[in-house]
């Protein structure tokens, strides 16, 4: 139990240390998986809604295709919108001068770099307000022989970015297992 309080202690000063005084208005969960079935993604959820409150954040939207009817009508009930599963692309909410999180553990490699495609700009302007919760994208970038040709929004953002490792995690260490939460550093102008 006081391991389990310490990671979430690490989490939450992490985050707060991304956040730099400024606000989360908002999380976009994609791929949480099966709640109903998967003990993985149940304790993926269980550090979402401990977010969601600690934060205090309004808007939290969830992209999956497992997920059931049943499980849609469960998120609901957290404050938590279903969005179409196909819809990845679409213009993401932004709030001035706040943060968004990505919560996108175990995603694909084309999903990552689908969803930071979004964020991408010439200035990486929207990279910066962005925390992503997802695979350490340096062992993503590690798994693919031509990993900076087929990748490079997730490229892009690691090489800006500062990663930090989750910790484990007891009792299911695969919930969270090579996951970390990465963010660029504010700079001094921002």
């Amino acid at each position: 139990m006081a391991a389990r309080r310490f990671g979430l202690h690490l989490v939450f000063s992490k985050l707060e240390e991304a956040l730099n005084s400024h606000n989360l208005p908002i999380i976009r969960v994609f791929g949480i998986g099966p709640i109903s079935t998967s003990q993985d993604s149940l304790w993926q959820l269980a550090l979402l809604l401990y977010i969601k409150e600690y934060f205090g954040v309004e808007i939290v939207t969830s992209q999956d295709p497992l997920t059931s009817e049943i499980e849609e009508e469960f998120l609901r009930s957290c404050g938590i919108q279903v969005l179409p599963p196909d819809d990845l692309l679409s213009t993401p909410p932004t709030f001035p001068n706040d943060f968004t999180l990505l919560y996108m553990i175990h995603c694909t490699q084309d999903m990552y770099e689908n969803i930071l495609s979004t964020y991408s700009s010439k200035e990486n302007v929207c990279l910066q307000r962005i925390i992503l919760i997802g695979n350490d994208p340096v062992q993503l970038s590690s798994a693919t022989n031509n990993f900076n040709l087929q990748c490079p929004n997730i490229m892009s953002f690691t090489a800006l970015s500062t990663i930090i490792p989750l910790p484990y995690f007891e009792p299911k260490e695969n919930s969270f297992h090579g996951t970390s939460i990465c963010f660029i550093e504010e700079n001094d102008e921002n």
